[in-house]
């Protein structure tokens, strides 16, 4: 089930990056961002990264987006996402990609109003 789950996200994210990617008007935002939910792709299907990097990239999102994740936080620190978390980021990417504008000076991304 959770397999299946998995591929299923990654085929919305896929399909979305892809939409996204000829329309973004801000290309190294939208890079920024699609890197960031790859990454929690990659650490749900074949844990491909670090506990601490994963756990940045959550806290990154849910700062971006104002979504917060459904990660708890034990003694450890906070847990990785969760595939509900990708899903609710990449919702939010597909509706507002082309709101992200990288600023070079703080080398981040921001959304504009």
């Amino acid at each position: 089930m959770r397999l299946g789950i998995i591929i299923f996200l990654l085929c919305v994210l896929t399909q979305s990056c892809i939409a996204t990617k000829y329309d973004c008007v801000d290309k190294k935002a939208c890079r920024e961002i699609e890197n960031r939910l790859d990454l929690i792709i990659r650490f749900n299907l074949y844990f491909q990264s670090s506990n601490g990097e994963i756990q940045e990239v959550g806290i990154y999102l849910s700062n971006l987006t104002g979504i917060e994740t459904e990660a708890d936080v034990q003694y450890e620190g906070l847990l990785p996402p969760t595939l509900n978390d990708l899903e609710k980021w990449s919702a939010w990417y597909n509706l507002n990609h082309n709101m992200l504008r990288y600023d070079r000076k703080s080398d981040s991304v921001y959304v504009i109003k």
